[in-house]
């Protein structure tokens, strides 16, 4: 077991301190009639919800966790795709 000083240490450290930086990112906008101005994204069990369309400074975390996610949509839509033909 850690002491209770290696304890506060430990979980002040990031996995990747780079991770946590700071970025500016503008989220897209989306259109429709049920659109959402803002993107919730979800890391590590805490939600973050983000005006889209507007310039913010986020964690680089939130910035690849959206990339992630966009391109496991596309790699879903391609593969509906190729089942459907």
């Amino acid at each position: 077991a850690l002491s209770s000083a290696a304890s506060d240490v430990y979980k002040r450290q990031p996995a990747n301190p780079d991770a946590e930086k700071k970025v500016k990112f503008t989220f897209p906008t989306i259109r429709g009639k049920n659109a959402d101005k803002d993107i919730i994204i979800s890391v590590n069990g805490r939600d973050y919800q983000i005006q889209r369309g507007v310039e913010v400074s986020v964690p680089k975390f939130l910035v690849e966790a959206y990339y992630c996610s966009e391109g496991a949509k596309d790699e879903a839509d391609n593969y509906i795709e190729e089942v459907a033909e």
